[in-house]
Protein backbone atom coordinates (compact mmCIF):
# COMPACT_ATOMS: atom_id res chain seq x y z
CA UNK A 1 0.00 0.00 0.00
CA UNK A 2 2.84 2.65 0.54
CA UNK A 3 4.46 1.63 -2.79
CA UNK A 4 1.28 2.61 -4.35
CA UNK A 5 0.65 5.62 -2.46
CA UNK A 6 4.51 6.32 -3.41
CA UNK A 7 3.34 5.40 -7.09
CA UNK A 8 0.26 7.69 -7.06
CA UNK A 9 2.02 10.40 -5.93
CA UNK A 10 5.12 10.02 -8.34
CA UNK A 11 2.53 9.32 -11.63
CA UNK A 12 0.86 13.19 -10.45
CA UNK A 13 4.01 14.71 -10.20
CA UNK A 14 4.89 13.14 -13.59
CA UNK A 15 1.72 14.67 -15.16
CA UNK A 16 1.40 17.95 -13.65
CA UNK A 17 5.07 19.60 -13.69
CA UNK A 18 5.65 19.46 -17.32
CA UNK A 19 1.95 20.67 -18.07
CA UNK A 20 2.33 23.11 -15.71
CA UNK A 21 5.88 24.31 -16.59
CA UNK A 22 4.66 24.72 -20.63
CA UNK A 23 1.08 26.53 -19.73
CA UNK A 24 2.62 28.99 -17.48
CA UNK A 25 5.13 30.04 -20.02
CA UNK A 26 2.61 30.10 -22.64
CA UNK A 27 0.22 32.40 -20.58
CA UNK A 28 3.30 34.36 -19.67
CA UNK A 29 4.45 34.75 -23.28
CA UNK A 30 0.21 35.74 -24.05
CA UNK A 31 0.31 38.16 -21.13
CA UNK A 32 3.40 39.67 -22.25
CA UNK A 33 2.64 40.59 -25.47
CA UNK A 34 -0.78 41.31 -26.03
CA UNK A 35 -1.07 44.86 -25.95
CA UNK A 36 -5.31 45.75 -24.96
CA UNK A 37 -6.69 44.66 -21.25
CA UNK A 38 -3.22 43.18 -20.10
CA UNK A 39 -4.18 43.80 -16.62
CA UNK A 40 -7.23 41.57 -17.34
CA UNK A 41 -5.11 38.93 -19.08
CA UNK A 42 -3.20 38.60 -16.15
CA UNK A 43 -6.04 38.39 -13.42
CA UNK A 44 -7.74 36.01 -14.83
CA UNK A 45 -4.46 34.04 -14.59
CA UNK A 46 -3.39 34.54 -11.76
CA UNK A 47 -6.95 34.82 -9.35
CA UNK A 48 -7.15 30.94 -9.03
CA UNK A 49 -4.23 31.06 -7.45
CA UNK A 50 -5.54 33.12 -4.90
CA UNK A 51 -8.22 30.79 -3.38
CA UNK A 52 -8.03 27.96 -0.50
CA UNK A 53 -7.21 24.52 -1.43
CA UNK A 54 -10.90 23.25 -0.44
CA UNK A 55 -12.78 25.85 -2.69
CA UNK A 56 -10.80 25.26 -6.17
CA UNK A 57 -11.24 21.48 -5.16
CA UNK A 58 -15.21 21.69 -3.61
CA UNK A 59 -15.63 23.82 -7.99
CA UNK A 60 -14.01 21.19 -9.28
CA UNK A 61 -15.46 18.37 -7.89
CA UNK A 62 -19.50 19.94 -8.78
CA UNK A 63 -17.90 20.43 -12.51
CA UNK A 64 -16.96 16.78 -13.07
CA UNK A 65 -20.13 15.07 -11.53
CA UNK A 66 -21.49 12.91 -14.30
CA UNK A 67 -24.87 13.99 -13.27
CA UNK A 68 -24.91 17.66 -12.99
CA UNK A 69 -21.29 18.50 -13.48
CA UNK A 70 -20.80 21.53 -16.43
CA UNK A 71 -18.05 19.33 -17.97
CA UNK A 72 -20.09 16.22 -19.27
CA UNK A 73 -23.04 18.33 -20.07
CA UNK A 74 -21.02 20.99 -22.31
CA UNK A 75 -18.58 18.57 -23.95
CA UNK A 76 -21.51 15.56 -23.85
CA UNK A 77 -19.64 13.51 -22.30
CA UNK A 78 -20.87 10.47 -19.82
CA UNK A 79 -16.99 9.73 -17.95
CA UNK A 80 -17.20 9.02 -14.68
CA UNK A 81 -14.76 11.26 -13.84
CA UNK A 82 -14.79 10.68 -9.78
CA UNK A 83 -15.75 7.47 -9.26
CA UNK A 84 -13.54 5.60 -11.83
CA UNK A 85 -10.50 4.98 -11.13
CA UNK A 86 -9.33 5.80 -14.97
CA UNK A 87 -10.16 9.12 -14.80
CA UNK A 88 -10.33 10.37 -10.68
CA UNK A 89 -6.41 10.96 -10.76
CA UNK A 90 -6.27 12.68 -14.31
CA UNK A 91 -9.12 15.17 -12.61
CA UNK A 92 -7.25 15.50 -9.61
CA UNK A 93 -4.43 16.49 -12.42
CA UNK A 94 -6.70 18.76 -14.35
CA UNK A 95 -8.15 20.60 -10.71
CA UNK A 96 -4.24 21.41 -9.93
CA UNK A 97 -3.59 22.83 -13.04
CA UNK A 98 -6.04 25.69 -13.15
CA UNK A 99 -5.77 26.13 -9.76
CA UNK A 100 -1.67 26.16 -9.14
CA UNK A 101 -0.51 27.15 -12.86
CA UNK A 102 -0.99 31.14 -11.73
CA UNK A 103 1.97 31.29 -9.58
CA UNK A 104 4.45 29.48 -12.09
CA UNK A 105 2.86 32.10 -14.53
CA UNK A 106 3.74 34.75 -12.28
CA UNK A 107 7.65 33.97 -12.20
CA UNK A 108 7.61 33.42 -15.95
CA UNK A 109 6.24 36.93 -15.99
CA UNK A 110 8.37 38.43 -14.08
CA UNK A 111 11.20 36.84 -15.74
CA UNK A 112 10.28 38.02 -19.41
CA UNK A 113 10.15 41.43 -18.07
CA UNK A 114 13.67 41.13 -17.23
CA UNK A 115 14.81 40.22 -20.69
CA UNK A 116 16.56 43.34 -22.27
CA UNK A 117 14.71 45.12 -25.34
CA UNK A 118 17.65 45.61 -27.28
CA UNK A 119 18.49 41.79 -27.82
CA UNK A 120 14.84 41.72 -29.54
CA UNK A 121 15.69 44.35 -31.59
CA UNK A 122 19.15 43.76 -32.26
CA UNK A 123 17.47 40.15 -33.49
CA UNK A 124 14.92 41.89 -36.40
CA UNK A 125 17.71 43.57 -37.56
CA UNK A 126 19.66 40.37 -38.43
CA UNK A 127 15.87 39.21 -39.47
CA UNK A 128 15.10 37.17 -37.23
CA UNK A 129 11.77 35.73 -36.61
CA UNK A 130 9.20 35.48 -33.86
CA UNK A 131 9.97 31.48 -33.87
CA UNK A 132 13.85 32.36 -33.82
CA UNK A 133 13.88 35.24 -31.49
CA UNK A 134 12.01 32.94 -28.93
CA UNK A 135 14.21 30.02 -29.52
CA UNK A 136 17.47 31.40 -28.97
CA UNK A 137 17.32 34.88 -26.86
CA UNK A 138 14.03 34.37 -24.85
CA UNK A 139 13.88 30.28 -23.70
CA UNK A 140 17.97 30.63 -22.87
CA UNK A 141 17.09 33.75 -20.81
CA UNK A 142 14.19 31.61 -19.26
CA UNK A 143 16.63 29.02 -18.30
CA UNK A 144 16.89 29.67 -14.90
CA UNK A 145 13.75 29.96 -13.70
CA UNK A 146 12.32 26.98 -15.69
CA UNK A 147 14.69 25.27 -13.49
CA UNK A 148 13.11 27.25 -10.39
CA UNK A 149 9.75 26.04 -11.40
CA UNK A 150 10.23 22.79 -12.02
CA UNK A 151 11.72 22.22 -8.50
CA UNK A 152 8.94 24.08 -6.99
CA UNK A 153 6.44 21.92 -9.24
CA UNK A 154 8.15 18.46 -8.15
CA UNK A 155 8.23 19.12 -4.40
CA UNK A 156 4.82 20.61 -4.52
CA UNK A 157 3.26 17.94 -6.76
CA UNK A 158 4.80 15.20 -4.55
CA UNK A 159 3.28 16.65 -1.24
CA UNK A 160 -0.33 16.49 -2.97
CA UNK A 161 -3.14 15.60 -0.56
CA UNK A 162 -5.69 18.64 -0.20
CA UNK A 163 -7.46 18.63 -3.66
CA UNK A 164 -6.93 14.76 -4.00
CA UNK A 165 -9.11 14.03 -0.55
CA UNK A 166 -11.81 16.98 -0.80
CA UNK A 167 -12.56 15.83 -4.30
CA UNK A 168 -12.92 11.98 -3.31
CA UNK A 169 -15.11 13.22 0.13
CA UNK A 170 -11.63 12.23 2.57
CA UNK A 171 -11.17 8.97 0.60
CA UNK A 172 -9.01 6.89 -1.38
CA UNK A 173 -10.97 7.04 -4.75
CA UNK A 174 -11.82 4.59 -6.56
CA UNK A 175 -9.75 1.13 -6.19
CA UNK A 176 -7.89 3.32 -4.09
CA UNK A 177 -6.79 5.17 -7.13
CA UNK A 178 -6.05 8.92 -5.72
CA UNK A 179 -4.75 7.76 -2.49
CA UNK A 180 -1.21 9.57 -2.04
CA UNK A 181 1.61 9.22 -0.22
CA UNK A 182 0.89 12.45 2.17
CA UNK A 183 -2.49 10.76 3.12
CA UNK A 184 -1.48 7.37 3.26
CA UNK A 185 0.70 8.37 5.67
CA UNK A 186 -2.02 10.69 7.72
CA UNK A 187 -4.11 7.80 7.45
CA UNK A 188 -1.74 5.52 9.23
CA UNK A 189 -0.60 7.93 11.78
CA UNK A 190 -3.91 9.08 13.02
CA UNK A 191 -6.73 6.74 11.95
CA UNK A 192 -4.89 3.63 12.42
CA UNK A 193 -2.58 4.88 15.20
CA UNK A 194 0.35 3.25 13.84
CA UNK A 195 2.48 6.17 14.83
CA UNK A 196 5.67 4.27 14.63
CA UNK A 197 5.27 3.09 11.05
CA UNK A 198 3.84 6.13 9.70
CA UNK A 199 7.33 7.98 11.34
CA UNK A 200 8.99 5.46 9.55
CA UNK A 201 7.67 5.96 6.37
CA UNK A 202 7.79 9.49 6.55
CA UNK A 203 11.51 9.64 7.21
CA UNK A 204 11.39 8.06 3.44
CA UNK A 205 9.34 10.65 1.65
CA UNK A 206 11.88 13.59 3.64
CA UNK A 207 14.54 12.23 1.85
CA UNK A 208 12.86 12.08 -1.65
CA UNK A 209 11.95 15.45 -0.72
CA UNK A 210 15.75 16.39 0.32
CA UNK A 211 16.58 14.45 -2.27
CA UNK A 212 15.23 16.74 -5.32
CA UNK A 213 16.07 19.93 -3.29
CA UNK A 214 19.87 18.71 -3.32
CA UNK A 215 19.68 17.55 -7.06
CA UNK A 216 18.22 21.06 -7.58
CA UNK A 217 21.30 22.96 -6.12
CA UNK A 218 23.93 20.85 -7.76
CA UNK A 219 22.60 21.28 -11.25
CA UNK A 220 22.69 25.21 -10.01
CA UNK A 221 26.13 25.18 -8.56
CA UNK A 222 26.79 22.98 -12.00
CA UNK A 223 25.78 25.36 -14.23
CA UNK A 224 27.19 28.87 -12.57
CA UNK A 225 30.57 27.09 -12.39
CA UNK A 226 30.24 26.27 -15.57
CA UNK A 227 29.06 29.60 -17.02
CA UNK A 228 32.14 31.25 -15.34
Amino acid sequence: LMWDALGHSAYFTLLVVPCITVLAFLLAMLAHHIERGKWLWRLCFFLPFLLPSTVAANLWQWLFNPGTGMINHVFGLQTPWLTDKSYALLAVVITTLWWTVGFSFLLYLAALQGIPAHLYEAAKLDGANAWHRTLHITLPMLRNITGLVVALQILASLQVFDQAVVMQDFGPGPEESTRTFVQYTLEQGFTSYRVGYASAISIIFFMLIAAVALARMWLLRNREEGGR
